[in-house]
């Protein structure tokens, strides 16, 4: 999943279509699209649920939408 916080802190997140395992040591390149119909700045990360926490996989990337 891509975590992504918005203007007004909207919280627009974007998830895989289906579950993905990566082995330790491997690594993998995901693409998504989303539509953002709200201007502004957004920033998003990529994560992980493990089950009974979300773990944040690197650090937040910041863009901006216009109108």
């Amino acid at each position: 999943m891509v975590a992504v916080r918005g203007p007004n802190n909207t919280k627009p997140d974007i998830a895989v279509d289906q579950p993905l395992i990566i082995q330790p040591g491997a690594s993998e390149t995901l693409r998504a699209t989303s539509r953002l119909n709200t201007a502004g700045t957004y920033t998003a990360w990529p994560s992980y649920y493990d089950t009974s926490n979300w773990n944040r996989l690197d650090d937040n990337s910041t863009f901006t939408v216009g109108s």
